[in-house]
């Protein structure tokens, strides 16, 4: 694809443009995908197996459609990830790239919004650290709007639907250890009982991990809340969490109801219902042979 038809794809999204501050007339190079590093620490999982085979063959077929954001320091790629990692793989020499000279916490904001817009198959893990990244960023660039009584959350959410509350539940999966965090991504543990869980310590959440791999079980809230509630007098350990978890179930008394007039006219007026009870215990075990 010529520069001229590059420069009419970045003009057309015009959304992405406004959100990573490219000029639409911006010079576009061309750039070996093996010097591009990625950006450091940024959340986002690179696709693998059938996923990346396609885009691997869809570059083979087409090329790089859009240009890949580059950071000038370090030559970080800030959004397109995946397309250098396919062009390499697909043996591209060049791949079409926009090359911004901007600081770290800019870079931070752009790596989270493109993925947050591009993708819509975000695991909860990667969702929870890019709302942290961002919103450490904002932070440290000052930007907040008080004016308008809203917190940095909840003008985050706002820009992805969420509210402020739900950004901060996401917030909690960055508390959670790596091995209970997987487990959320592939919906072993819900989402809301993993809010409760990541209260938990770090050792309280090992013990945890080691019994829930150990164990084919699915924690219900109400488990999440008392583990919460022992660790928070800390008083969980791994005899508790199994008390919790593996709960012994309790043999449920069943109950039945006589006509009064069915047996009444065997008693005597005044007889209390100790006495009753007695009688037709008697008369039960004598029936029964016992």
């Amino acid at each position: 694809m010529s520069r001229f038809d590059l420069a009419s794809k970045v003009n057309a999204n015009k959304g992405l443009n406004d959100l990573l501050g490219v000029n639409p007339e911006s010079e576009i190079q061309f750039l070996e995908p093996t010097t591009l590093n990625d950006f450091p620490e940024h959340p986002f999982k690179p696709h693998r197996g059938d996923k990346f085979k396609k885009l691997v063959e869809s570059i083979r077929l087409l090329g790089i459609i859009s240009p890949l954001i580059i950071r000038k320091e370090g030559l970080q790629t800030l959004s397109g990830h995946n397309r250098r990692n396919g062009a390499i793989e697909a043996g591209l020499n060049k791949v079409p790239c926009i090359v911004r000279d901007i600081d770290y916490d800019t870079a931070s904001i752009i790596v989270v919004d493109s993925n947050f817009q591009q993708r819509d198959d975000l695991l909860i893990s990667e969702k929870a650290y890019g709302y942290k990244m961002k919103l450490e960023a904002m932070q440290r660039k000052g930007k907040h709007d008080d004016s308008i009584g809203l917190k940095s959350r909840d003008i985050v959410g706002q820009e992805y639907g969420d509210s402020g509350s739900q950004v901060q539940r996401y917030l909690r999966m960055t508390y959670l250890i790596e091995t209970l965090l997987n487990m959320v991504d592939e919906n072993k543990i819900a989402f809301n009982i993993a809010v409760e869980i990541s209260y938990l310590n770090k050792a309280e959440q090992e013990l945890l991990a080691t019994f829930l791999n150990d164990n084919d079980i699915n924690i219900k809230m109400s488990q999440a809340a008392e583990m919460k509630y022992y660790s928070k007098n800390k008083k969980l350990d791994l005899i508790q969490i199994k008390n919790i978890l593996i709960s012994a179930p309790t043999s449920k008394t069943t109950y039945f109801k006589l006509p009064a007039n069915n047996f009444s006219k065997y008693f005597e007026k005044d007889a209390n219902e100790k006495q009753v009870l007695d009688v037709i215990e008697k008369a039960l075990k004598q029936y029964f042979g016992k």
